[in-house]
């Protein structure tokens, strides 16, 4: 056990009691910013998507769903490449959510998303969208969830109808921007 004194430590750091407690402090801001942008590199960018047939899923992820969400109803299947990964989607309804699963080829859980209604993410998040986005329509709002971590995902649509997603983290920031390429839809308001 050690028996230092802040002012020891310091000491032996090199630092007096404020460029300690800086040190620290930027510490924990890299390590959040890292996680952060791993969570919306591995979690927002599909590089491919094709609707498949459940005799195409792998049995372990087939497995693995059932085990997790016994209760639930598919409505459909899909393949993703995601950052040259392969990854199974589950699109199912659970408990009257509307819910996917998405798992690796073992069958391990990769990140969940659930859809919400805007009103229900944190205020937040909401706050940040009508500042941020004030002339853009929510086509659709989910909670995102990978680990211990949790991210809000809005799709938006733009005056020209183009869409793009955007993610947030927890506290209304945007974790990152995605275009809809080619994507041009009705306009429609929840």
């Amino acid at each position: 056990m050690l028996s230092k004194t802040p002012s020891e430590i310091y000491a032996w750091a090199g630092c007096n009691k404020e460029e300690g407690i800086m040190r620290v402090f930027n510490n924990a801001v890299c390590a959040t910013v890292a996680a952060l942008v791993m969570f919306a590199v591995i979690g927002f960018a599909a590089d491919k998507m094709d609707k498949i047939d459940k005799a195409e899923v792998p049995s372990a992820v087939l497995s693995a769903f059932a085990k997790d969400y016994p209760m639930a109803t598919v409505s459909e299947y899909w393949k993703m490449e995601e950052n040259g990964m392969t990854v199974y989607k589950i699109k199912a309804t659970d408990n009257m959510k509307t819910m996917d699963a998405v798992y690796n080829m073992s069958g391990s859980l990769v990140k969940t998303m659930e859809e919400m209604p805007m009103d229900m993410l944190p205020t937040e998040v909401q706050t940040a969208v009508k500042s941020k986005y004030p002339d853009e329509t929510v086509k659709m709002s989910e909670k995102v969830m990978m680990g211990n971590e949790t991210q809000y995902e809005v799709e938006l649509m733009k005056m020209d109808n183009a869409t793009h997603k955007v993610m947030f983290d927890t506290m209304g920031n945007v974790v990152s921007d995605k275009a809809m390429e080619g994507m041009k839809m009705e306009k429609k308001k929840w």
